[in-house]
C-alpha cells in the first residue's frame, strides 16, 4: 500500500481534479473513499495535523506540491506498475437486454456449389461470402429487417468441410437494438471452434427488400479450374 501511495502521489502526472486522504491501512482508506462518495466536494478529512491539512490544502487548491519528503529515506520509495489509463467509457456491465437468443444452426453440406468448388489444399472451405450470408439470413430470423449494417466482422479461423456436411453454429445475443453474432462448430475431438465474430445493426435509411443470394442456379455447372488460371495469367 505504501508503493502504492508513493506511485500515485509521485511518478504520476497531476490532473485537473485532485484528491488527497492520509491513510495508515486498506480501511481507512475505504473510509475515506466512502466520505467523498458520500459527501463530494464538501468532504472533509478529520484528525489531519497542521502540516498535512496545510499539504493537502496546498495540494487541492492546485498548487505544486512535492509529496516525496514523505518518503524520504524509506523502502517505499519505489514505483509500481500502473495501469495507464484504466478509464475507458466503455461499459462493461450485462445489460438487461443483452439476453442470448436461442443458438441457430446451419448445416453446411460439402455438395453444395459454394462449398464443393472452393477449395484450400484439397479441402472443402466455406468461404467468406458464406459467413455473411449465413449472419444475414440469421439476422433476419432474429427479427431485423434489411438494410443491415455489419460492424467490427473479425474472421478467427476457416471453416472447413472435410466430411459429406458440418453443422455451423450461430449464437445471437440482443444488443443496443442489434445483434452481436457468433458463428462457431464442434469439431471431430468436441472442441468448440469459433469461426467469426460480428455486430449487426439495422439502417435507418430505406431500402429495397434484398433477399439471400441463391446459390443453386449454380448446380451442373462445370468450371475449370485450371483454365481459369490460365487466362488470368495471360491478362
Amino acid at each position: 500500500m505504501e508503493r502504492l501511495a508513493y506511485t500515485l502521489s509521485c511518478r504520476r502526472d497531476i490532473f485537473t481534479r485532485r484528491f488527497v486522504v492520509w491513510v495508515r491501512n486498506i480501511s481507512e482508506l475505504q473510509e475515506c473513499i466512502d466520505g467523498v462518495l458520500n459527501c463530494g466536494s464538501s468532504w472533509r478529512q478529520d484528525g489531519l495535523d497542521p502540516a498535512q491539512e496545510q499539504k493537502s490544502d496546498d495540494f487541492l487548491n492546485g498548487a505544486e506540491v512535492s509529496f516525496e519528503d514523505l518518503f524520504a529515506g524509506t523502502s517505499s520509495a519505489q514505483p509500481l506498475s500502473l495501469p495507464g489509463y484504466p478509464f475507458s467509457k466503455e461499459s462493461c456491465w450485462i445489460l438487461e437486454e443483452d439476453k442470448v437468443v436461442q443458438p441457430d444452426t446451419i448445416r453446411l453440406e460439402a455438395g453444395h456449389p459454394l462449398i464443393r468448388d472452393h477449395r484450400y489444399d484439397g479441402r472443402c472451405l466455406l468461404p467468406a461470402v458464406g459467413y455473411l450470408d449465413a449472419l444475414l439470413s440469421a439476422a433476419r430470423r432474429g427479427g431485423l429487417s434489411l438494410p443491415l449494417r455489419f460492424n467490427q466482422v473479425f474472421w478467427l479461423r476457416p471453416c472447413f468441410v472435410d466430411g459429406a456436411f458440418s453443422d455451423l453454429r450461430i449464437r445471437e445475443t440482443n444488443s443496443k437494438g442489434g445483434l452481436r453474432q457468433e458463428l462457431s462448430s464442434i469439431d471431430t475431438s468436441g472442441e468448440l471452434l469459433v469461426h467469426l465474430k460480428s455486430d449487426c445493426q439495422p439502417l435507418e435509411a430505406a431500402a429495397p427488400e434484398v433477399g439471400p443470394v441463391d446459390f443453386d442456379f449454380l448446380e451442373g455447372v462445370e468450371i475449370d479450374a485450371a483454365l481459369v488460371y490460365q487466362r488470368f495469367e495471360k491478362l
